[in-house]
């Protein structure tokens, strides 16, 4: 007989084969390809595997019960399998409505899982075949907690002739995925030397509403079923992008519970990659300054962080009281964009600076802006390729004094000397740390500081030695007064007196034996 390539093949052999209380329901196909020397004029081919359901006098037998046929390229069935076919079915009309099957597993749930926040599935007529091959008519569905604090959904078959449990299996299913984009990782003046990384805390919704954060690599899960699909924007809790050169960037992902979902924010031109670089570099800099960022503040919860802005050569932390921003430019032939690390955390030095008691010095706060770059990029040069490739905005290894009268120097020429004292304070560290210590102990030391709101740059570093101090006493050497009393001098700035490891000064009620 000739075969169709389209559908299941072999159901008028198998029904001669079946109970005539049994019957072929719908069934999928798999053409298999013909092998080396097969004709291609032929209208047919090798094979078709076929897999149908069954149903008893019309009610679907469950998962797990089918027929599967063989059918070669001359028309005859090759093979044919019955998996979990029941030799006996207890009914095909019940006595227990969906309603009240739907009370039993409500019931049953709430026993399990003791939260009576649930979702209960429509019910469906089946027959359930248990081990022994002995058919039962049942209502299948799913009951899901709602609590996102118990991911628990349940399958059950309950009987529609008795009420009884028949079976009960585990419906919860962890997604797990990843949420990434490609984000520059030097400067934008090469604007295609991009990566691919994780994007934190962003926010995703399923297509079911259900709704995600990612930690702070950019992994994710969710507890579901099937297959899921997740979307989102530039936008989580700590931070939402606004593009305003046009559209936001949007990614969606989809996998199932042993695929893992991969959302991910392709960004190829200048005014995307912009979107999921600032995205990054900001979040980046408010985690490596969390110690003196408050949770629950208000002030930086949904920071909007506007990109390609109108403008050039710049970017702008707008300290508006009620709803400060941060702006990030676009390019021209002069300069790059400035959504890049080096940028962000300058930028984001003046949100930390202004949430913990507001910016009452402008030097301080661009030196400190500068420090959380030195942080962040590990290097010393703070606006990498910002007028052209290999250019510099401020090299922090230049050494810049403090002057003899600071009200006649430029916020940003002080603001140099500030970062020249982080940089120096680090490289004397360096001198018994390894980097990876030295850039820890200076950046715990300046965060320290920041949380103070110095009013200038020297009571900055005065505020240093203090932090640094272990036992209320500068005149005594606490871990690191050394290499902060060089780093200061290096740039001029004031320091206390040289320490001892064991100072004379007149004893303190502190001091005094009790």
């Amino acid at each position: 007989m000739g075969l169709s390539p389209f559908g299941p093949l072999g159901a008028e052999l198998v029904r001669p084969n079946l109970d005539n209380m049994f019957e072929l329901g719908p069934g999928t196909a798999l053409r298999v390809s013909s092998p080396p020397g097969f004709n291609p004029s032929r209208s047919v081919p090798d094979k078709v595997i076929s897999l149908f359901s069954v149903l008893y006098r019309g009610v679907p037998l469950s998962k797990g019960s089918d027929i599967v046929t063989v059918i070669g390229g001359d028309g005859r069935l090759l093979y044919e399998r019955h998996r979990n076919i029941p030799t006996k079915v207890d009914g095909h009309e019940g006595k227990i409505g969906s309603e009240e099957a739907r009370k039993i597993a409500r019931d049953d749930f709430f026993r399990l899982v003791r939260n009576d926040d649930m979702t209960v599935g429509e019910p469906e007529r089946q027959i359930w075949v248990s081990p022994d091959r002995e058919g039962r008519l049942s209502w299948n569905f799913v009951v899901d907690c709602n609590d996102p604090r118990i991911p628990i959904a349940i399958e059950y078959w309950i009987s529609a002739l008795t009420g009884e449990v028949l079976r009960r299996e585990n419906a919860s299913y962890f997604f797990e995925g990843t949420v990434t984009g490609d984000v520059w990782t030097g400067s934008a003046f090469h604007r295609n030397d991009t990566a691919s990384i994780g994007l934190p805390r962003l926010r995703l919704a399923s297509e079911t509403g259900d709704e995600v954060i990612a930690d702070n690599m950019g992994n994710f899960t969710s507890a579901g079923t099937g297959t899921a699909t997740f979307t989102g924007s530039l936008a989580g809790p700590t931070g939402v992008v606004r593009n305003l050169a046009g559209a936001a960037l949007t990614a969606k992902g989809a996998g199932t519970a042993s695929a893992p979902i991969s959302v991910h924010f392709a960004a190829k031109e200048e005014f995307e990659v912009a979107q999921t670089s600032a995205y990054y570099w900001v979040h980046t800099a408010l985690d490596m300054a969390a110690p003196v960022l408050v949770d629950g503040k208000p002030d930086l919860a949904k920071l909007p962080i506007h990109v390609n802005s109108e403008g050039t050569c710049n970017a702008e932390w707008i300290k508006d009281n009620k709803r400060p921003y941060v702006r990030f430019f676009r390019s021209d032939n002069k300069c790059p964009n400035t959504a890049y690390s080096d940028i962000a955390f300058h930028e984001m030095g003046h949100g930390v600076d202004q949430v913990n008691g507001g910016i009452v010095n402008e030097a301080y706060s661009e030196g400190f802006g500068d420090a959380l770059a030195l942080f962040g990029t590990r290097q010393s040069c703070v606006g990498r390729d910002f007028y052209g490739q290999d250019t510099c905005l401020r090299e922090a290894s230049l050494v810049v004094k403090w002057p003899a009268d600071p009200s006649r120097v430029r916020k940003y020429e002080l603001a140099k000397v500030y970062a020249g004292f982080t940089w120096e304070l680090i490289n004397q560290l360096r001198d018994s740390l390894p980097l990876d210590e030295a850039l820890l102990v200076a950046k715990q030391l300046v965060l320290s500081v920041a949380k103070t709101n110095p009013k200038s740059i020297p009571g900055a570093v005065h505020s240093t030695f203090v932090a640094d101090n272990d036992d209320e006493h500068l005149a005594t050497c606490s871990p690191h007064q050394k290499q902060i009393f060089a780093a200061a001098v290096s740039r001029n700035l004031p320091v206390p007196p040289p320490c001892s490891p064991s100072p004379v000064f007149a004893p303190s009620k502190k001091d005094s034996p009790p």
